[in-house]
C-alpha cells in the first residue's frame, strides 16, 4: 500500500475530463469540471491524503500526466 497527497488545482481546470476517465473513483464531473472527490478545499485548490494499492496509484499518476492543465499534483 502507498500512501499518496493528491493536489488538485481547481481554478486552471478547463475541463478536458481527462482525469474522471482514467481514474473515476478520484475525480468527478461537476459540470464543466472536473473535482478531486473528498478533497479538503484551500483558497481554490483541493487535497486528500489517500492509502491505495499500487494499481489506484498508476491511475493517479496517468491522470496527472494526461492532465492538459496540469491541474493534479501526486508526492
Amino acid at each position: 500500500m502507498k500512501r499518496l497527497q493528491i493536489t488538485f488545482y481547481a481554478k486552471r481546470c478547463t475541463g478536458a475530463f481527462m482525469c474522471t476517465s482514467v481514474a473515476p473513483i478520484f475525480f468527478q464531473r461537476a459540470g464543466n469540471v472536473a473535482v478531486l472527490a473528498q478533497g479538503t478545499e484551500k483558497d481554490g485548490s483541493y487535497m486528500r491524503t489517500i492509502t491505495c494499492n499500487d494499481e489506484e496509484a498508476a491511475c493517479l499518476l496517468d491522470a496527472a500526466k494526461n492532465c492538459p492543465s496540469n491541474v493534479i499534483a501526486v508526492s
